[in-house]
């Protein structure tokens, strides 16, 4: 990112600016445009990401991606999905402070996840202010500190100290081919996912829309607790209403540790039909659900 007079853009003079700033000219850096914020990603930029890696696999032996922080836990439960059986080391980073401000993270960020690359024996995952974490599980949970990522009760796999990486575990490698690299996941339906975000005392235009409309096969509901939902007729009539509809709804917590246990209080929303979520994040189940949908074309 560079300033301007609207705030902070993409740089169209990354690449340059990352190799002088890594002292590695020759540092191979596949640059795919147009730059954009984080914030505007959509699956369309998950896909073009995993093309890239697979069009590559042959020529390297592992995979830096560099991402805006905004979204960047949901590009790594997609890629972690999308490229199972891969063999190879997928590396997400970003920094919370563009590549050019004093003091920034960005250095230290992009030059501990080459070193996981170069390390790590495959799989999906997030190298952050010294710390690497499960691509399936990891979750934004601060704005403006370095330490800006946390996969939950998932521990770390590795800790860089010293210019190492102090190792914990591997992640864990599927060892089938995914559909993705056998190039069958092209169907993503835009707007076809949608994420329900309980709140207490919430009217009827904030469920309603969601749960009513045909377009939307796939619902993440974000709840309360261990999965727990306000006790009301109208929201309950709603959710089953559109589970025999054909509607899949996956029920996560709206808590950064633990589990959905949803049969556990009378409050929970087991008897709904709605799926267990167990420890998945939020942003894992919206593009599990994505996945499922594409698979299904």
């Amino acid at each position: 990112m560079v300033p301007s007079s609207r705030g902070l853009i993409p740089d169209a003079n990354f690449p340059q600016c990352l190799r002088s700033a890594l002292q590695q000219p020759d540092l191979a850096i596949t640059a795919i445009s147009p730059l954009i914020d984080s914030s505007s990603a959509t699956p369309d930029n998950w896909q073009t990401i995993a093309d890239a890696i697979t069009a590559a696999q042959r020529d390297y032996d592992g995979f830096v991606v560099l991402h805006g922080t905004d979204t960047l836990a949901y590009t790594a439960a997609a890629i972690t999905l999308m490229l199972q059986g891969l063999g190879k080391p997928v590396i997400i980073t970003g920094s919370q402070y563009p590549l050019g401000e004093e003091g920034s993270d960005a250095s230290n960020n992009v030059r501990g996840a080459l070193t996981a690359a170069q390390m790590q024996e495959g799989g999906v995952s997030v190298f952050f202010h010294n710390v690497l974490l499960r691509g399936d599980a990891v979750r934004k949970v601060h704005a403006q500190a370095f330490a800006a990522f946390t996969s939950g009760d998932a521990a770390p796999l590795a800790h860089w100290l010293n210019g190492e990486l102090q190792w914990h575990s591997q992640p864990t490698i599927s060892n089938k081919t995914s559909a993705y690299l056998q190039g069958n996941w092209r169907g993503f339906q835009r707007g076809a996912v949608a994420m329900l975000y309980v709140y207490p005392d919430m009217p009827e235009s904030a469920f309603l829309p969601v749960l009513t409309d045909p377009e939307i096969k796939g619902v993440v509901l974000c709840s309360f607790g261990s999965g727990n939902l306000p006790e009301r007729d109208d929201l309950h009539s709603a959710i089953r209403n559109a589970v025999a509809r054909g509607v899949r709804i996956i029920n996560t917590t709206q808590c950064l540790g633990g589990e959905v246990r949803q049969d556990t209080y009378a409050a929970g929303a087991g008897a709904l039909g709605v799926e267990n979520g167990a420890a998945l994040t939020p942003e894992m189940v919206f593009v599990t659900l994505h996945y499922a949908l594409a698979m299904s074309v």
